[in-house]
């Protein structure tokens, strides 16, 4: 069964254009009209897109969205109008504006390979929650119904900072570590290389494989309930579950790398894993094929998250 969940009419989830900018959301508002062609990336369209006081629009051709968010703050929402209900147009934010947690992001509307999209409100990425205010808390469990999260972090985070006010019944915590321990810090100043950021990740790969399948089984068995995952800084490892989770729903790599941009990270860091996931496993959905997931699992994740 899968549960559908409308936004509501009004309130931070579903705003008409004029109050897309807040006085914390100035930065960056970009509208999508999405093309049903297939090709090329998922967002395509009529881009207004906004960053630091500098407009630049582009209808189809080759600038068919935005190369990254340089001037993200972590207040910015990047908004897509698409056809819903027949012809009733619709605003859906991808980055929802929580002052307390950073790119929090919905990751609906990325076209699979059988030509069905992700769905909107049914999937979240974050930074770590603990940070969450009360108020923030009871918007997010209220407007969008989340029933479970699933932490990446690793245990000493957990056991220190806890998991946040977010995680109250009936919202569910599930603990998926990717990593056993983070690396060493770098000194001040000191910026890592790609090379260095790529071997994290392929840590993860090794890592985070029975974290990964216990969390797609247990969000498969959500039928459709929405769910939040996050990590600390809401990037790298969180970044990585986007990934797989989006590649084993069979979203194109190029949307895979788009959505990994949105928290400043490099494209190339994210195509160095994918090249890694799909030389030594065959690609994400293979991956998590080899670490026990069933695909039975995979149809009910698909069945839930697709439309």
């Amino acid at each position: 069964m899968v549960v559908e969940t409308a936004a509501p009419a009004r309130g931070f989830l579903a705003r008409p254009k004029e109050e897309c900018r807040g006085p914390n959301q100035t930065k960056a508002a970009i509208l999508a009209v999405l093309h049903q062609d297939g090709s090329g990336p998922t967002m395509r369209g009529r881009f207004v897109h906004t960053f630091a006081g500098s407009e630049t629009t582009s209808q189809g051709g080759s600038e068919r969205r935005p190369a990254g968010l340089s001037g993200y703050s972590g207040q910015s929402i990047i908004a897509r109008k698409a056809h819903v209900a027949g012809s009733e147009m619709e605003t859906r934010i991808r980055l929802i504006p929580f002052s307390s947690v950073p790119y929090f992001c919905d990751l609906g509307g990325y076209r699979a390979t059988d030509r069905r999209t992700v769905r909107w409100r049914r999937i979240y990425r974050s930074s770590t929650v603990h940070t969450m205010s009360d108020e923030e808390a009871e918007r997010a469990r209220n407007e969008l119904n989340i029933a479970a999260i699933f932490d990446l972090r690793t245990r000493e985070d957990v056991e220190r900072d806890g998991a946040g006010p977010l995680v109250a019944p009936p919202v569910k915590h599930h603990h998926v570590p990717l990593l056993a321990s983070l690396p060493d810090p770098v000194p001040a100043g000191v910026v890592r290389t790609t090379t260095d950021m790529v071997g994290v990740y392929l840590r993860m790969v090794s890592e985070g494989a029975s974290s990964i399948a216990r969390a797609l089984v247990a969000m498969a068995e959500l039928e459709g309930r929405p769910a939040l995952f996050h990590c600390s800084a809401g990037k790298d490892r969180t970044g990585f579950f986007a990934a797989i989770l989006l590649g084993t729903l069979g979203v194109q790599a190029q949307d895979i790398v788009y959505d990994y941009t949105l928290t400043e990270r490099s494209a190339e860091i994210m195509h160095a894993v994918l090249n890694h996931v799909r030389q030594e496993h065959g690609g994400p959905r293979e991956y998590v094929l080899a670490q026990g997931v069933s695909l039975d699992t995979i149809a009910r994740l698909e069945e839930s998250l697709l439309e």
